[in-house]
């Protein structure tokens, strides 16, 4: 048996062998090795979707002749996150007046809307004879410090087929808008909204009442 000595400097090997009495001292930190190279990038992010449902009410839509004088020719149905108002209208300049209660959200960052897809279900069937019947959705926008809203450029969606002639009950009606760069500030207001308008044939009254959702991706 041997007393072994470990200094500061050094241990003595004879003390170690064959079975370890004493424990050296690590030695000093080796220098940093050379940085590695940049991983590969990322996949980038396809955006946020907002969805938008009708819910448990039926959206109820009147023919729309003339979009500037809107006030008593038809309304609109603004929908949100699984609601409907019903009894809109359009006034003068396409500026949307909102019934009771509010369907509008507020946007927290600036965000760029990229893409929009609608569909519309109509729930009783239709006669609609020559006259031709276009059903859009369209986001409107009010800024932050303002309660008027207005229609948000570049957002109209007309969904197809256009409605002539008998629509039986349940017919889908859908449409897309891809490729956007519509910019949004951070506090302005948005709202969804439905709505029919003549496009061609003969004036006709009539109510279209149906399900309706969205879908608005953002960047």
């Amino acid at each position: 048996q041997h007393n072994c000595f470990c200094g500061s400097q050094q241990c003595f090997p004879q003390c170690c062998y064959p079975k370890p009495h004493c424990k050296c001292p690590p030695g000093p930190r080796g220098p940093r090795g050379p940085r590695g190279l940049r991983g590969p990038k990322g996949e980038g992010s396809d955006g946020a979707i907002i969805p938008f449902a009708s819910g448990n009410t039926l959206v109820a839509l009147t023919t729309v002749v003339n979009e500037s004088n809107a006030l008593t020719t038809g309304y609109v149905a603004a929908i949100g996150f699984g609601e409907t108002q019903n009894g809109n209208t359009f006034g003068v300049g396409g500026e949307l007046a909102l019934a009771a209660g509010n369907m509008a959200f507020s946007v927290p960052r600036n965000i760029r809307i990229t893409d929009i897809t609608a569909f519309f279900t109509n729930t009783a069937q239709l006669t609609l004879g020559a006259s031709a019947i276009q059903i859009s959705a369209q986001l409107f926008y009010s800024p932050a410090t303002d309660i008027a809203f207005l229609p948000l450029p570049g957002t109209r969606v007309n969904l197809t087929p256009v409605l002539t002639g008998v629509v039986p009950a349940n017919s889908v009606f859908t449409g897309s808008l891809k490729d956007l760069k519509v910019s949004v500030l951070s506090g302005t207001k948005l709202v969804l909204v439905f709505f029919a308008r003549l496009v061609s044939g003969p004036s006709i009254a009539v109510t279209i009442t149906g399900n309706a959702g969205a879908g608005v991706n953002i960047a």
